[in-house]
């Protein structure tokens, strides 16, 4: 979900450049214009429940930062996830 936001703002950015036709038309095809957003419409909020806090998540220029809670553990589970394709590649 975030890096769809990120996606969101950045093709909002970019509309806000105005864009020659062909280019605007290049975009809507990546991300549909009526889909996209500028970086001072979001604020995004991570949660710990271990630790009992709520965080605001930093972006860099706008765009939602990828040092997350949910991307650390999205990491994780696909290392994890790769130690079993690689058992299954030994059946």
């Amino acid at each position: 979900l975030i890096n769809y936001l990120s996606i969101a703002i950045q093709a909002g950015y970019l509309r806000s450049k105005k864009l020659p036709n062909n280019l605007s038309k290049r975009l809507n095809n990546i991300v549909p214009l009526k889909s996209v957003i500028t970086a001072d419409d979001v604020v995004i909020y991570q949660l710990d429940e271990k630790k009992g806090t709520i965080s605001n998540l930093s972006d860099y220029e706008g765009i939602p930062s990828s040092e997350n809670y949910l991307n650390k553990h999205l990491k994780v589970g696909n290392e994890l996830f790769d130690k079993l394709l690689e058992l299954e590649e030994e059946l």
